[in-house]
């Protein structure tokens, strides 16, 4: 199950849907890593950048579960994988139920079904760039497992 786990932690690195999270105002002035940014200033945080950061996650166009992997194999939480935005008054409020339900659905449907490309190479992990970031169309075979 850990293992289930780090496939999912990665799914959402990779995937990272809403690269740019929503619109924050700053309710007084800050000073952040050398920069002033006066009250009143509208900020979008670029959650892409983390993300792919590849400091954080080396060879960060790779997907590879095993980031998310302590050296016996347990999930390890990673500070810097944010797919649910940042701050405690930013985050998403549904971000354990929705964990929850993304494990509970790739497991039972991995139990089921088998899901092969239809051609011999796998798809594209190449995004298309617009408000999201969505995946290319591609076609896939499920073969039940039952």
């Amino acid at each position: 199950m850990p293992y289930t786990e780090a496939v999912l932690a990665e799914i959402q690195r990779c995937g990272d849907i809403v690269p740019l999270s929503v619109f924050h105002g700053v309710d007084r002035e800050i000073n952040f890593s050398g920069f002033r940014i006066p009250k009143e200033a509208i900020i979008t945080p670029n959650l892409d950048s983390v993300l792919s950061d590849n400091k954080e996650f080396p060879d960060h166009y790779i997907f590879d579960p095993g980031r998310f992997l302590d050296e016996g194999g347990k999930f390890r939480y990673r500070q810097h994988s944010i797919p649910f935005s940042i701050g405690k008054k930013r985050v998403c409020l549904g971000e354990s139920l929705a964990k929850a339900e993304m494990f509970l659905f790739l497991t039972a449907m991995l139990q089921r079904f088998s899901f092969l490309p239809e051609e011999k190479k796998p798809p594209s992990t190449e995004p298309i760039f617009g408000l999201t970031r969505s995946p290319k169309r591609f076609k896939f075979r499920v073969i039940s497992a039952l």
